[in-house]
């Protein structure tokens, strides 16, 4: 038997330009070998010395950390990041997307325009109820898919989901899934089960924080970054994105099921 596990997280929250849900599926044993690497990392975030330093700071800003935030170690970093210098940051990130390349976990990423959703006639919005729940579908769509290279065709085996807590969603979220199974789409799906958790207590919700992060970058700002390209050019990652092209497509899949 082999039991998969998905982790996912958002990126763009109230912004008016992108919301992304991205995250990774794998099977089990993938997992404890990427949580060994990743735990690893975490035990010493302090790579390069710094002779500004004295011993009792140096001592203090390279204890373990609990987590890695994309977002605070972006540019000059924040809090704890800030103070570990670019030098550990870059380290940080680096060695950390390596382990997820490097690892045998298959990644999906899901992202909504906001501009273009905007524009959408009121009638598509009821349907999509928000841009969350509009890419909550298509990941557990998607992650069905990507299973079969782990499962097969005809596995039946259920997928184990844990998104990143977001009160704002999750009883939404918990309601589709609810909703879902009741309308049959379980077995087609492979829905095993749903949880939330935070990022400090799962160390994969850090590495589904990575795709989510650099998924929103790439759509929010023109300059290409070097991530999402090493993410993008090979099979590992994959996504589809609601842009003006997406949600076209999406609008003629909803008036030939007769839901608008």
């Amino acid at each position: 038997m082999v039991m998969l596990r998905a982790y996912f997280d958002e990126s763009g929250m109230g912004s008016t330009s992108v919301f992304a849900l991205a995250g990774y599926v794998a099977p089990e044993d993938e997992w404890e070998r990427f949580e060994t690497k990743w735990h690893n990392l975490l035990q010493s975030p302090l790579r390069y010395e710094n002779p500004k330093l004295t011993p009792e700071r140096a001592a203090i800003i390279g204890r373990p950390l609990s987590f890695l935030h994309a977002t605070d170690m972006e540019g000059m970093g924040k809090g704890r990041f800030r103070a570990l210098g670019q030098q550990n940051r870059d380290y940080l990130i680096a060695t950390s997307v390596r382990i997820i390349r490097h690892s045998g976990v298959l990644g999906i990423a899901s992202a909504v325009i906001m501009p273009e959703y905007e524009r959408l006639d009121e009638s598509v919005k009821r349907v999509i109820e928000s841009p969350y729940l509009l890419c909550f579908q298509h990941v557990i769509a998607e992650v069905a898919k990507r299973a079969r290279a782990f499962l097969g065709e005809d596995h039946s085996e259920g997928i184990a989901y844990v998104f990143e807590q977001q009160p704002k969603w999750q009883s939404e979220a918990n309601g589709l899934w609810i909703k879902s199974v009741e309308q049959g789409y379980k077995k087609k799906y492979r829905m095993g089960s749903v949880t939330f958790g935070e990022k400090k207590d799962c160390l994969p919700l850090q590495a589904a924080d990575r795709n989510a992060f650099e998924t929103y970058q790439h759509f929010a700002n023109p300059v290409r970054r070097e991530i999402w390209s090493l993410f993008m050019s090979t099979s590992q990652h994959t996504g589809k994105y609601f842009n003006k092209a997406g949600f076209g497509s999406f609008i003629e899949q909803l008036k030939k099921a007769g839901k608008v």
